[in-house]
């Protein structure tokens, strides 16, 4: 992307395939408690509603921010731990770059190049702040 050839993650497929359903699963994990206080609070009139919406909308956000970031993760090789601590250190960056991305999938025909803009973006701020910590520029 920047003209620098990275290190690519190389281990047996096998090890791969099965690290890579592990990470797209422990989102879903994480993600189905949230959704289940969600619906029990739409049974509580006026209130449970605005709070179930919101409940269901900052979830729904960090449920993007982990799919957003799973090509740069799982070409770097990081472990569910891995993408976990690096989401939890940037929360309100991520929150931000989902957020955004959310409200530019609402427009018709700019949402067709939304996901593949945002992947590629998350990709290079995920470079830029391996190439900061490592004491190598870019």
């Amino acid at each position: 992307l920047k003209g620098v050839e990275l290190e690519q993650n190389i281990q047996p497929w096998w090890k791969s395939v099965s690290q890579s359903l592990w990470s797209s699963v422990m989102p879903l994990v994480t993600f189905i408690p949230w959704a289940l206080l969600a619906l029990l609070l739409l049974l509580i009139p006026i209130y449970g509603t605005i709070v179930a919406s919101l409940i269901w909308g900052i979830s729904s956000l960090k449920f993007l921010s982990y799919e957003f970031m799973d090509t740069p993760a799982s070409f770097k090789g990081w472990k569910w731990t891995e993408r976990k601590e690096q989401l939890d250190q940037n929360r309100l960056f991520y929150l931000g770059f989902s957020g955004m991305a959310i409200f530019l999938l609402l427009i018709p025909g700019l949402n067709l190049l939304v996901l593949p803009a945002a992947v590629v973006g998350l990709f290079s701020q995920i470079d830029e702040e391996v190439f900061e910590t490592s004491g190598t520029s870019a």
